[in-house]
């Protein structure tokens, strides 16, 4: 995420839209304990850009299940 002026402004809502989905926060020492993390110990960046898709299958994890949503991304933007 870039910050700005414009992040600045729109990041309550955009928490407070994550929340109204049904998502949750947690600490960075709690998401470190997640197994996908746990071969990021160098934090130099990697020589290659990985996709969370490709990031999953080199660690050997499934990925999860991708929601249906019929959110309209037209919508947010009143």
């Amino acid at each position: 995420m870039h910050v700005g002026a414009l992040d600045a402004r729109l990041l309550p809502r955009l928490l407070q839209f994550y929340r109204d989905k049904g998502m949750s926060f947690i600490s960075l020492e709690e998401a470190e304990k997640d197994p996908f993390y746990r071969a990021d110990l160098d934090p130099s960046p990697p020589a290659h850009s990985d996709s969370f898709e490709q990031a999953m299958q080199a660690r050997g994890l499934a990925l999860p299940p991708r929601p249906h949503t019929d959110l309209d991304v037209n919508s947010l933007y009143r």
